[in-house]
């Protein structure tokens, strides 16, 4: 892995771990704390499989649902010696469920400035997968020049 992907899944497992612990516990920032679990109670609202199961989980679940893959998939990103393929998954699983917030505060009618961190979350998380791919590429590259460079 590159430096670059590496700078960015330390960031984002960063980011999603802390993230994840604020909303289950008061203990970094109380008002921050009440401020997440208010607004995940109006994504509860508007959950998307409530239509279709006529379902809807409750507000702790949820919460605890989310802080849960959110601090699982983070540090899957955050530890070092993780195999690539978990840190693909785990970037891939935060990926939906940045989506899915961005498709709840569009539901809720909100602002697109409430959604600003969803966006730019997002496009860190498929800019870790675009450089993953073109460094995978470029090995692959670097290889067959290698080889050619072997065969003659």
């Amino acid at each position: 892995m590159g430096l670059g992907v590496k700078i960015l899944s330390f960031t984002l497992g960063t980011f999603f771990v802390l993230t994840g612990l604020l909303k289950v516990s008061p203990v970094f920032h109380k008002q921050t704390y009440r401020e997440m679990r208010t607004e995940l109670k109006d994504f509860v609202k508007v959950f998307p499989l409530h239509p279709s199961l006529d379902w809807k989980p409750s507000v702790s679940n949820y919460i605890r649902f989310v802080s849960v893959v959110e601090i699982i998939t983070g540090s899957l990103l955050l530890l070092p010696y993780i195999p690539a393929v978990l840190k693909n998954l785990s970037n891939l699983v935060l990926l939906l469920l940045v989506s899915f917030y961005g498709w709840t505060r569009f539901s809720l009618g909100q602002d697109l400035h409430q959604s600003t961190p969803n966006l730019i979350f997002g496009m860190f998380l498929i800019c870790r997968l675009i450089l993953i791919q073109i460094e995978k590429t470029l090995g692959n590259k670097r290889r067959d020049i290698d080889r050619r460079k072997k065969a003659n």
